[in-house]
């Protein structure tokens, strides 16, 4: 957060991605079974590359100052403590009382199972209206699932629920994990200095594997993305974001 107050969120980005990739490739070379991050022991490719994404998305969720909060409430509480010491769970429980029950699964998501993303941008274009605006179409796709400790991917929840979408003429489908998932969906421009202007950012609600959005923008755009700026764990963050071009 100091890096994001200091230079950025263009900066923050690179420092996301970076630990993004580090944690994937942290999980593929790992001998030990992967924990979530609650549990974790000694594997800092989880505690501090995963953690950081972690908290950072939470903050941005939930509201730095209402995180730093519980944060100061968790270490006041446990400050000097005789064994039996504090464990994660009792920090957890802190961020649950704190979450909107439309984000309850974040904090699953997030701490108590090991939890992907497979976001992408399929197509996006632009068209100029008569006012001078830009009309910014975007079609997405979402997939969610979780792995065991072993990497065995499921795709269902504790009820056995799951999503499929046909998306070829091969009757290839997409499953994913029911959604009911805030994702951000970004559009980007150029500012007169030529560097990235955001020129609209928002979390989006899915509850589909495949999306469309129709959003207007004051400025020409560049390009578009969902979840632009990394902070879930995507286990392909390069085509999160695309070039956008006009009809």
């Amino acid at each position: 957060m100091v890096l994001q107050h200091t230079y950025g969120k263009g900066k923050m980005r690179i420092f996301l991605k970076d630990a993004l990739d580090k944690y994937l490739q942290g999980r593929t070379m790992d001998r030990q079974k992967e924990q979530p991050l609650m549990y974790v022991e000694n594997q800092p490719h989880i505690y501090y590359q995963k953690g950081s994404l972690i908290f950072y998305a939470l903050a941005d969720y939930l509201g730095e100052d209402v995180l730093n909060q519980v944060l100061s409430a968790y270490v006041d509480s446990v400050a000097f403590q005789e064994p039996p010491y504090t464990v994660s769970e009792e920090l957890v429980s802190m961020i649950r009382l704190v979450t909107p029950d439309s984000l309850a699964y974040l904090v699953d998501d997030m701490f108590a199972h090991i939890t992907l993303y497979n976001n992408r941008i399929n197509e996006a274009s632009y068209r100029k209206l008569e006012n001078g605006s830009y009309e910014v179409i975007i079609s997405t796709r979402t997939t969610k699932y979780r792995t065991g400790e072993k990497g065995k991917r499921s795709y269902t929840n504790e009820s056995g629920d799951s999503l499929s979408v046909l998306v070829d003429d091969s009757n290839n489908p997409l499953t994913s994990l029911p959604l009911a998932d805030y994702i951000d969906i970004g559009v980007f421009g150029k500012d007169d200095e030529g560097q990235e202007q955001e020129l609209y950012l928002k979390k989006h609600r899915m509850s589909e594997i495949l999306n469309s959005f129709s959003i207007i923008v004051d400025s020409k755009p560049i390009e578009v993305g969902i979840d632009p700026y990394n902070k879930l764990i995507d286990t392909n963050s390069e085509d999160n974001r695309k070039k956008i071009s006009p009809q």
